[in-house]
């Protein structure tokens, strides 16, 4: 399906202005995004609104982010619904800051799952069906470090590893049908004083996937 509709687009069928429209909105939703083993085809994508390069000590701001990574092996993210916000709570010694970064996550998959697809629900092999399965990575900025992880107000430990010179934590969770739950992450940056941005993996709906956090040492 996925060859039909890319062969369909670039020989020019249908109505390349929706097609277009189309792209532009899904790059800037960061939908799209692209990334080539080939060293001058990457330094063309980088910076653009579909590189989608990890940001790393070069970046000009401090970013944290916040991922999401189905682990259903079905198409069960459709049912997942977030929402995301970071605030700046402490100016610390040197111009680092305390942040606190908040996921709020609802499951609205139906009751009555058992009548979708397992195309939709998956197997049963990675999740029970009707659960949603998935992995959460958040990243500190560079030079920063992850000070503490609660879910629903219990403190959570996390896996913790680098990517890139940046602290990331893996939370392995999964939602039942109804099920909604919290998790606030708090984080400290490199001394650096200046305004935060936080990304987020797009969801089925529109939203903010990337936003300024307000310094707390102005």
């Amino acid at each position: 399906m996925a060859r039909k509709i890319f062969d369909a687009v670039t020989n020019g069928e249908g109505s390349q202005q929706l097609a277009i429209k189309g792209l532009a909105t899904s790059a800037n939703q960061h939908r799209v995004q692209l990334w080539s083993n080939r060293a001058d085809e990457e330094s063309k994508l980088t910076g653009t609104a579909v590189g989608g390069v990890l940001g790393g000590k070069s970046g000009s701001v401090p970013e944290v982010g916040m991922y999401i990574n189905d682990s259903t092996a079905g198409k069960m993210d459709y049912y997942l619904q977030y929402r995301s916000s970071v605030a700046a709570v402490d100016c610390r010694k040197h111009g680092a800051q305390d942040l606190r970064a908040t996921m709020a996550l609802t499951s609205t998959m139906p009751k009555d799952y058992r009548r979708l697809s397992p195309f939709i629900t998956g197997t049963g092999e990675f999740a029970p069906k009707g659960t949603i399965a998935f992995n959460l990575r958040i990243y500190a900025p560079y030079g920063g470090e992850i000070t503490g992880i609660q879910i629903d107000g219990v403190s959570h430990s996390a896996t913790a590893d680098l990517h890139h010179g940046r602290q990331v934590a893996l939370l392995v969770m999964s939602l039942r049908p109804g099920q909604e739950t919290v998790v606030t992450t708090d984080i400290r940056t490199a001394p650096v004083s200046t305004r935060t941005e936080c990304s987020t993996s797009p969801g089925p709906r529109p939203g903010p996937e990337r936003y300024e956090i307000a310094s707390a040492c102005d």
